[in-house]
C-alpha cells in the first residue's frame, strides 16, 4: 500500500543523502531532509534538543507575533495543522522559535510571552 510505497521512499532518500555526503561522516544536516511535514520535523527538532539537554517544547499553531510588525515572526501557510518550537539556549536562557519548515536556517527571538509560560513549557 502507500504506507509501504512512503516508507521505501524515505529509506532511498536518507540513503541518497548519506552517499552524497563528503565525508561520509553518517552525519545528516537536518536542513538537508526534504520529506516529513511540520509535525515530523518538529518532532525530530525535538528528539535533537533532548538528546543534547537544551529545554526545547513542541508546540501547534502560529508563531508568536512579532513586537515591531505586528505580523507573525515566520509566516505559515495553515496555523491549524503548524508544529514549531522553542529552544532556551545559552547563559541567559534566552527562547528561541526554531521552525524547521518554514523558515529552516532562521532563529526568532521569543518576545512577548511571560516567563511563566515559558518556564511551564519547558
Amino acid at each position: 500500500g502507500a504506507h509501504v510505497d512512503l516508507l521505501g521512499a524515505c529509506r532511498k532518500h536518507v540513503a541518497n543523502l548519506v552517499e552524497r555526503l563528503e565525508d561520509r561522516s553518517g552525519v545528516i544536516n537536518l536542513s538537508s531532509v526534504r520529506l516529513g511535514d511540520s509535525r515530523h520535523r518538529a518532532l525530530l527538532c525535538k528528539l535533537v534538543c533532548d538528546r543534547m539537554n537544551l529545554p526545547c517544547c513542541m508546540l501547534r499553531g502560529s508563531v508568536p507575533l512579532d513586537p515591531i510588525t505586528g505580523e507573525p515572526s515566520i509566516p505559515v501557510q495553515d496555523a491549524a495543522t503548524h508544529h514549531w518550537n522553542i529552544v532556551r539556549a545559552g547563559e541567559t536562557g534566552t527562547c528561541y522559535i526554531v521552525d524547521c519548515c518554514a523558515a529552516p536556517s532562521r532563529l526568532g527571538l521569543v518576545e512577548g510571552m511571560g516567563s511563566d509560560l515559558l518556564d511551564t513549557l519547558m
